[in-house]
């Protein structure tokens, strides 16, 4: 089970409750947001949910055990970061599949990979896109999250 909503400000009493529902992990696009969720539960995973702003890096992997990521140059700041913090952070890598929002695209995929998994301190976590589906000649569904796990990632994550 995951708390994947979006709150202008994390109240407390609020956090409190979701954190009381059993949830395993957080998802924010918000570091101050994350930073609550880490005060309050040390042991929660957090999740960075959109690409890292390159000045926003030591507060992600302060703050976040993961975080979506499309650029190579941030991926190597978050390892940077994370050796100076002792850590270990890890990346879920954003894919473009066609829309043209955001994301690695497919031919370039093998080559950031690769690159990905001789940095320190970065573990590759999952591949992620974000698709539209047409059921009509309109865009029926909005968006969804295609998830493919890799096999080489500890169960004990």
């Amino acid at each position: 089970m995951g708390g994947g909503d979006q709150i202008a400000l994390w109240q407390r009493n609020f956090l409190e409750e979701v954190l009381d529902l059993g949830v395993q992990q957080v998802c924010d696009s918000r570091v101050t947001n994350l930073r609550t969720i880490k005060q309050m539960a040390p042991n929660m995973m957090t999740i960075y949910i959109k690409p890292p702003a390159k000045r926003a890096v030591k507060g992600i992997v302060q703050y976040a055990d993961i975080s979506f990521n499309t650029e190579l140059s941030t991926i190597r700041l978050l390892s940077e970061e994370a050796g100076r913090q002792n850590k270990i952070h890890k990346v879920i890598i954003m894919i473009e599949l066609g829309e043209l929002r955001e994301g690695v695209m497919l031919d370039d995929l093998m080559d950031f990979y690769s690159q990905v998994f001789e940095l320190p301190h970065i573990l590759f976590f999952c591949i992620v896109s974000c698709l539209r589906v047409s059921i009509t000649s309109e865009w029926a569904i909005p968006c969804f999250w295609l998830q493919m796990y890799t096999t080489t990632v500890p169960s004990a994550l």
